[in-house]
């Protein structure tokens, strides 16, 4: 899911409270998408219980966002979230899909602030393609209209925990694949580690252990949550002392507010260690893909585990955050560079950058030349000082940025 940001989403955790969206990267203009649908899904033997292999978009990283149709309609994004109690489906698209629902009832979100949802009492069909289809037998409408303004496409749903409950669930993020089995027939046969999750209010927890500045290893439970794009959301976040430490603003269903975001120093899973792993100062405990994204990961909610294989990301060094002040739109939203958030304070805000910037040219060279993903790490480099090149509205200007 990008370059230069540590979080970009959280979708998680509806059970009394809803902790659903949360995002301080990209805020793409839905006229500015460029993205197609994944191929459909694909047919293998049908050994060890498989049910269904199922596409999601190469794009949208660190978010699983999956083409599903509804009741026959035309197909629409839905995203797919082990932190959510039920499935979601945005109320806009409710309407439009004739689904009847009754009850609106205010509860918390992930921003500030409380937001209504509605239960929904149309039976709801769900194709994947392939000859795929399942249902969800919770499922709430809510306003996602946040959130699709955040992931840059319109999304339709949220697919939570009725869909890890009748399968084994193995998310492969380095293929972009979920692949579905029977929990009845489904034998595991990888390398991988297997960590034992427990289920509380219909959300995954897991317990890891925790070391930082100098302390004695801390372990954790915290919530195992797909919907996610943050690294670890910790508490413990607001007593690390290692550096780096800034602030973001947030965004998603509730008000924006400020979080505090930090580093720990090591974070272990089973038998795997990571380092120097981005925190947020969270009362809301989770991992989300950050990490995830480091493994294929089978859910086996039926029996209580979670496996782990490590992917070829495992060991690279985690996003730091945009330290500079400065972000982009993601290249498949915006062909030209263009600048999605300033920070306050930062040395963007200082250097007069604005969203909704263009990056023309950075020390003379066309910024096509170095392309969205390579940017976002150049401008965010501290220490680094660029002669910035942008055209806002009609007029060109020159900044000089000082990181």
């Amino acid at each position: 899911m990008r370059t230069a940001r540590l979080i970009t989403r959280r979708a998680g955790g509806l059970a009394l409270s809803l902790m659903l969206g949360f995002n301080v990267r990209t805020r793409p203009a839905l006229a500015q998408a460029v993205w197609e649908m994944p191929p459909r899904s694909t047919p293998e033997d049908g050994t060890n219980g498989w049910v269904a292999t199922v596409p999601f978009a190469a794009d949208g990283n660190p978010m699983i966002l999956v083409p599903v149709r509804v009741n026959g309609s035309p197909p629409g994004w839905w995203a797919l979230d082990s932190g959510s109690s039920v499935c979601l489906v945005d109320r806009g698209a409710a309407r439009r899909l004739g689904l009847a629902t009754r009850g609106t009832r205010q509860i918390h979100g992930g921003g500030r602030g409380t937001v209504g949802i509605d239960s929904v009492s149309s039976r709801v069909r769900l194709d994947f393609g392939g000859g795929f289809t399942t249902a969800c037998d919770h499922i709430a409408a809510v306003d996602l209209t946040g959130l699709t303004a955040d992931v840059g496409r319109p999304e339709t749903g949220v697919l939570g925990y009725d869909l890890f409950a009748r399968y084994v669930v193995e998310v492969d993020f380095a293929a972009h694949t979920l692949r579905l089995y029977d929990p009845a027939r489904y034998r595991y046969a990888g390398t991988g580690d297997t960590v034992p999750i427990t289920l509380v209010r219909r959300q995954p927890r897991v317990t890891i252990q925790v070391h930082d500045g100098g302390r004695p290893a801390v372990a954790r439970t915290l919530i195992v949550d797909s919907g996610s794009g943050d690294a670890v959301d910790d508490s413990l976040v607001r007593q690390s002392t290692t550096a780096p430490r800034y602030a973001v603003s947030t965004s998603g269903l509730g008000a924006s507010y400020h979080v505090e975001v930090g580093t720990l120093d090591t974070v272990r899973i089973g038998r795997f260690t990571l380092a120097a792993v981005p925190g947020v100062a969270s009362d809301v405990a989770l991992i989300g893909n950050a990490v995830w994204g480091r493994f294929t990961c089978v859910f086996d909610y039926p029996h209580g585990r979670l496996f782990l294989e490590p992917n070829a990301r495992f060991g690279g060094t985690f996003d730091r955050g945009p330290l500079g002040g400065l972000e982009l739109f993601a290249a498949a939203y915006r062909r030209m560079p263009t600048v999605s958030t300033v920070h306050e304070r930062s040395a963007a805000a200082r250097a007069g950058l604005q969203v909704g910037d263009v990056l023309v040219t950075v020390d003379g060279r066309p910024a096509t030349d170095f392309g969205v993903e390579r940017l976002s790490v150049l401008l965010n480099r501290p220490g680094n000082v660029y002669r910035v090149g942008i055209a806002r509205g009609g007029t060109h200007l020159e900044r000089v940025l000082r990181l």
